[in-house]
């Protein structure tokens, strides 16, 4: 008996059975996303991380710092019973000319066993003995590239001297053979260093790699090696360790996870919703059962087991479509390791999860009745008004003047931003049918003629368009709110980009003077050319150690940064560059950390320590906000660094022959130019991928959110119907039925868009306040244009929704459904 009621249940509400359905199954789709989405992000980034020695623990690496270009192993011997072996690298940038093109060389230098100790790499193609001093090792993509094999001849020139180099092993492709803008290439160091006068010798680099043994604290080992006077001013690195990229990761990632976690909520308040507009039949079906003299738990068991066959076909197909779009659609759109047994795990999860909260939440309803008197239930089942509770409307209200309190306060914190969120989007359904209840109130003291008058009556008492009211305000929000966090991801990531005004950038320069610039601007062609110093350092801000990359730069070089200022002007910034009496912050430092102008941190930078007065703030997208300005001349004179190690410029000419010309002009030095462009092509295309699945993310969010509007309001008017069929039997006709429908939804539209409008006042201040959890600070979180866009869309689909009456209520119907109420 209680399978034929749940079948009978299931079977007789078809468009409210798939409603639940589909919304349970596009529940488990979005919550697969959220949990895997900052991992693909950080997997993204963590591609591009330059691998060099995949086997070793610590890489020391020489900088334009550095006290010397050239360096031994010879001052390691005291810590080699703490090594498991130590490689030296010669690596240098040359050019070569393969298939008529002119390509950008990057060309490491170490002994053969070196070069197999670094990296596990497999030889497609190789010599049956040991490799020849003049010999080469090259990835099997250059090779196919550029049609070399083995014994293939190539002239590598570094500077003004030029080598003849031959193939000797051809390896699969490996991570250590991409680098940003060249190809890179092994040899054997002796014969590399023929490139230096008097060499020949090998035993010279610029880049030492050490594998330590077990238990070797590493951080105490880098400190006593950068403390070995012939290795001052080089960088000492953990090879496995990039923070950096994980954290712009992080940060570009984290908008669209703040926005999903609301979404998810969203998500069960819609599943919620769908079960409590079948209410008032389910409540009239109990009041039938309870008068035959079935028990509380023949009749819960009733609906428990049609939630259970609701949650094996939604969440079953929800598995299904996530299997479908991780096998089938990801691979397309981004790269991941599809062996990781995590996303396998995490489509599980969600399956799992939606189950468990649809379970819980469509019991929610049935409890509600479990203790009603048989009369009253009955009575219960015809009545569709919902009754006003004061205390609902004031607690709404305190949660809204509470949310807003909580995002008062200048400085940023992530806990406030997001009880900020919570309280906001709580008050705002609290109140929204008071709203439009007293809305309605006030318009029938302007509107007596009959029709108005009935349909202003319907929104101050109907319980379904309270409903409607608040599923509709929820889905606007949640909706502008993901668009928003998708273009503050788009935004973070080109904008970075394009801060830069140049065409050509050159690094690793280490220059006292302008002969450097002077090289440069000598070459035809070049214009606008800036030299500045960029160093990542610690700094301690309210007791906690971070870093940010610190700029070192001249008031006059200041303007190849074009997005600097909105806080403090340029000429502000200038004028702090020219005094040279301490730094200037991103202005997320003063939001998240308290920092004000006048307070001193803590900066760190080339082992020197140093308390830094902060002159002032500035707004930037570079690093993500990460950034400092400080005087180059200060720079230099307090850390003891070069007075710039970097130079940009723009150029009339092709950008790829003018980065020739200069790796030519300055190719004694190993110094790197490349196409900002080109280098950038990478990071482009992550923030590309990202943000396509971004965007794919947020259509299932958008598509939860407007099936889910849409199954609310036809399960409410389902409820209504025999209000409307009583009308229409008592000589109403279809026409004013119609008017009456559309006075009401464009009375509830209207609330919606001013309770939406002024939530997402409240909510652009929240989520800023929220993102800080990640350390990151958009001044401005919800987008106007998206806001109008969705408002646009919610409202144009609500509206025509309400023509629905209009073609359903017709005579053949009448009888028949008036004898089923």
């Amino acid at each position: 008996m209680v399978f034929k009621l749940a079948f009978k249940n299931i079977i007789k509400n078809k468009f409210r059975t798939a409603a639940i359905i589909i919304t349970v199954a596009l529940s488990c789709v979005l919550l697969f996303f959220s949990l895997i989405y900052n991992r693909l992000a950080v997997g993204q980034f963590m591609e591009t991380r330059v691998i060099e020695a995949e086997n070793a623990d610590l890489r020391l690496a020489y900088t334009a710092g550095s006290s010397s270009r050239i360096i031994t192993v010879n001052p390691l011997s005291d810590f080699q019973t703490e090594f498991v072996f130590v490689a030296g690298v010669l690596d240098l940038y040359g050019s070569a000319t393969l298939n008529e093109e002119h390509i950008y060389i990057n060309l490491r230098g170490a002994t053969e066993q070196n070069i197999d100790r670094l990296n596990d790499l497999t030889y497609v193609a190789e010599q049956d003995r040991a490799m020849r001093k003049h010999e080469l090792v090259i990835s099997q993509e250059t090779a196919e590239e550029y049609g070399l094999r083995l014994n293939s001849s190539v002239k590598i020139t570094v500077g003004t001297k030029q080598k003849l180099f031959s193939v000797g092993k051809i390896a699969e492709h490996h991570p250590c053979f991409d680098t940003p803008g060249a190809v890179v290439m092994y040899g054997i160091e002796s014969f590399i260093s023929e490139y230096f006068w008097a060499g020949g010798f090998g035993r010279v680099y610029n880049k030492i790699f050490i594998k330590t043994l077990d238990g070797v604290n590493l951080d105490d080992l880098g400190k006593r090696i950068t403390a070995i006077e012939e290795y001052e001013g080089y960088s000492v690195e953990e090879t496995g360790k990039d923070e950096a990229l994980k954290r712009n990761a992080q940060q570009i990632s984290l908008p669209i996870s703040i926005a999903a976690a609301g979404c998810l909520l969203l998500a069960v308040f819609l599943v919620y919703m769908i079960f409590s507009a079948g209410v008032k039949k389910r409540t009239e079906l109990i009041s039938r059962l309870k008068s035959i003299g079935a028990r509380n738990s023949f009749i819960t068991a009733i609906f428990m087991l049609e939630c259970v066959i609701y949650i094996i076909f939604g969440a079953g197909l929800g598995y299904l479509c996530n299997n479908a779009l991780f096998s089938q659609y990801l691979p397309k759109i981004i790269s991941f390791d599809s062996a990781d047994v995590f996303y396998r795990n995490m489509m599980l999860a969600s399956s799992a999860a939606s189950a468990t909260v649809v379970f819980v939440v469509s019991l929610l309803p049935i409890l509600k009745t479990r203790g009603v008197a048989v009369r009253t239930s009955f009575a219960t089942a015809k009545n569709t008004v919902w009754k006003s509770n004061i205390y609902i409307f004031v607690l709404g209200v305190a949660c809204l003047i509470t949310a807003a309190c909580l995002c008062i306060p200048y400085r940023l914190d992530g806990a406030r931003g997001i009880s900020a969120l919570l309280l906001g989007i709580a008050g705002i359904l609290f109140v929204a049918p008071y709203a439009a209840r007293y809305l309605a109130k006030a318009l029938q003291k302007l509107f007596n003629w009959g029709t108005a008058h009935l349909a202003l009556k319907n929104v101050e008492n109907e319980r379904g368009l309270a409903s409607t009211l608040r599923v509709l305000v929820a889905g606007m929000i949640l909706c502008i709110t993901i668009s928003s966090a998708a273009n503050i991801t788009y935004n973070l990531s080109i904008q970075a980009v394009d801060d830069i005004d140049s065409d050509i950038v050159v690094e690793n320069i280490r220059a006292q003077t302008d002969s450097s610039i002077n090289t440069v601007k000598d070459i035809e062609g070049i214009y606008d050319v800036y030299a500045f110093s960029r160093k990542k350092i610690d700094i301690v801000l309210d007791g906690r150690k971070t870093y940010i990359y610190m700029i070192g730069i001249s008031p006059d070089n200041l303007d190849f940064i074009k997005n600097t200022g909105n806080i403090s002007s340029r000429d502000e910034i200038k004028n702090s560059l020219t005094e040279k009496k301490g730094l200037m912050l991103d202005v997320s430092y003063s939001k998240l950390y308290g920092v004000g102008v006048g307070d001193e941190i803590g900066v760190t930078m080339n082992g020197i320590t140093k308390q830094i007065a902060v002159t002032g703030f500035y707004y930037s997208y570079l690093h993500v906000g990460r950034t400092g300005v400080m005087s180059n001349e200060l720079m230099s004179e307090l850390f003891e660094v070069p007075l710039f190690d970097s130079l940009v410029c723009k150029t009339t000419k092709d950008v790829e022959e003018t980065v020739s010309m200069i790796r030519t002009s300055l190719g004694t030095y190993n110094v790197m130019a490349y196409n900002k462009s080109a280098a950038f092509a990478f990071y482009i295309g992550i923030i590309k991928t990202l943000v396509d699945f971004s965007n794919i993310f947020s259509l299932f969010i958008i598509l939860v959110c407007i099936f889910g509007v849409i199954a609310n309001i036809l399960n409410s008017r389902e409820e209504r119907k025999t209000s409307f069929y009583q009308l229409y039997s008592m000589g109403v006709s279809r026409t004013r039925l119609f008017l009456c429908e559309l006075i009401e939804s464009m009375t509830v539209l209207l609330v919606a868009l001013a309770l939406v409008s002024v939530t997402l006042i409240l909510y652009n201040y929240a989520l800023v306040n929220t993102f800080a959890i990640g350390d990151l600070y958009a001044y401005r979180a919800i987008e106007i244009d998206i806001a109008l866009k969705m408002s646009a869309v919610f409202g144009g689909l609500y509206l025509l929704l309400s023509i629905n009456s209009f073609f359903t209520v017709d005579k053949k119907r009448l009888i028949g459904t008036l004898k089923v109420y």
